[in-house]
């Protein structure tokens, strides 16, 4: 596990990926009457950061992101830019796994707000039929 730290070789336009599992990050919502991602998709897991892929080291391997992420658990994905995680006070930094050297962790308190900021700066890289990424503010 890594310390918390904000990596200086991750640019602000660099784009950070979220991989999306339908049976754990997803919700109906009856005011869309669709199911919509929920704000779980955006909160750390129990080592305490927020696992994510960077984009620039995926390409750098030669390898197609939106290959790269989907697994038969990762059935879709979302793409934010580091400036975003940034601008609401979290930390973005490398994390490279046995299993994965393009992971990535962003840290922080990831209150609603900060939630909430990275759901509105989202965009699909893989898209899940029929799911929406709730932008409303």
């Amino acid at each position: 596990m890594v310390a918390p730290y904000d990596d200086d070789s991750i640019e602000a336009d660099d784009l950070i990926i979220r991989r999306i599992d339908p049976e754990n990050h997803l919700v109906y919502d009856e005011n869309l009457q669709t199911n919509r991602l929920s704000s779980q998709v955006f909160s750390p897991s129990s080592g305490g950061g927020m696992s994510v892929d960077i984009e620039k080291l995926i390409t750098a391997t030669g390898s197609m992101p939106e290959e790269y992420v989907v697994t038969p658990k990762w059935k879709g994905a979302v793409q934010f830019t580091a400036g975003a995680a940034r601008d609401v006070e979290l930390m973005v930094g490398l994390d490279p796994l046995d299993s994965n050297p393009c992971h990535g962790e962003v840290w922080g308190r990831f209150s609603r707000s900060q939630k909430r900021a990275l759901m509105e700066a989202s965009e699909w890289l893989v898209p899940l039929t029929g799911v929406e990424i709730d932008k409303r503010t």
